[in-house]
This record gives structure tokens, C-alpha cells and sequence, in this order.
């Protein structure tokens, strides 16, 4: 499902003439389904795995899935990408979900805002919207601590991982046959 609904975000964003503030909406709107995606995937994963101890975890398996598939999409983004302002706003944009998802996530008041909307005897949405962006289950400021500190290791392996793939195919396609370059030529989002 996230692999269909990506692709189909890709194909819009390299296939249209659309505008560059254009461009950008459909990045937000990339960011935003990646951001449900890995919401929902979390959620499994911590449903999955509660009560078990000593077995592979599937809320780790799960990040480790929809990281591959963010990253896969969000480099072949760039294959339209044609001016320096766009790329600029691109990843400032990319950078700002960054420090919003590991380091703002990971502090202290990011944990008092979960504590007290679970203290307090609010509107279950407040609680459900608050153990998902957080972190499902954390106890304590140092557990929410280590969840976050174990996405960003996922995250960063994946990244440095499907950069070195992007490279590899990208001489592949470029330093290929002719019959090889030509199939995909449009993006490396095919391979």
C-alpha cells in the first residue's frame, strides 16, 4: 500500500509540468503520507510485539521498511528538480521533518506535553495523537529517549544505505549499455 501510494506521489511530482511552489505542495503532501505510513506501521509494530521478549522485533522491522521506501522515493523526487530555489526549499523542508522527528521528539518538553496529556483526563484524541507522534509506550523521558534514538539509527543506515544504491545505479544507468540507460532514463524510481 505505501509503495503504490508513494509511486503514485512520484509519478505526479516528475511527470507534470507543474510549477515550483507546486512542486513543493506535492513534497508536503509526500512528507505528510510518509509521516501516516510510518505512523501506522508503528502502531502495528507495537501491537505485534506487545508482551513478547527475546524475538525479532516488528516495530524495528517495520521502521526499517518504510525508512527504505521513504528514501527510495524522496532521492528519485529529485530527478525533478530543476532549479536551485526548488532544491533549496525542498531540503530546508527536508531538514526541518528531520530535527522535528529525532531531536524535538527525543526532548524533554516533547515528553512533558505526552505526560500531560496522559495524566490529564482530556479528549482521547489529544492522548491517541499524542502516542503517536511520540513514541507508543514510553514510560519515561529516557525510554522515549532510546525508542528515538533507535528510529534515528534505522533511519540513518537506511539513508547512507540508499545513497550508495542511488550512486551505484545511477553509474549503472549512466556508464550501461545504451538499451540500459534508455529504459530508464526517466527515473531511477523503476529499478
Amino acid at each position: 500500500l505505501m509503495y503504490s501510494a508513494l509511486a503514485i506521489f512520484t509519478g505526479y511530482f516528475l511527470r507534470h509540468p507543474w510549477g515550483q511552489w507546486q512542486k513543493v505542495g506535492w513534497y508536503c503532501g509526500f512528507s505528510i503520507a510518509c509521516v501516516a505510513f510510518q505512523i501506522i506501521a508503528k502502531r502495528l509494530g507495537a501491537l505485534a510485539d506487545a508482551g513478547k521478549s527475546g524475538t525479532f522485533s516488528i516495530y524495528a522491522a517495520n521502521q526499517l521498511l518504510v525508512t527504505l521506501l521513504y528514501f527510495t522515493f524522496y532521492r528519485s523526487l529529485f530527478d525533478g528538480v530543476n532549479s536551485f530555489w526548488l532544491f533549496a526549499t525542498l531540503q530546508s523542508l527536508h531538514l526541518l521533518q528531520e530535527w522535528v522527528r529525532f531531536p524535538l521528539r527525543a526532548s524533554g518538553l516533547a515528553f512533558s506535553v505526552y505526560q500531560r496529556t496522559h495524566q490529564a483526563s482530556g479528549p482521547a484524541w489529544q492522548q491517541a495523537l499524542s502516542t503517536l507522534l511520540l513514541a507508543p509506550g514510553a514510560t519515561s523521558h529516557r525510554h522515549l529517549q532510546c525508542v528515538v534514538t533507535m528510529e534515528l539509527a534505522i533511519y540513518s543506515t537506511c539513508d547512507i544505505f540508499s545513497a550508495l544504491a542511488f550512486l551505484v545505479l545511477s553509474l549503472v544507468i549512466v556508464q550501461g549499455p545504451a538499451d540500459v540507460r534508455e529504459q530508464y532514463s526517466l527515473s531511477l524510481i523503476h529499478i
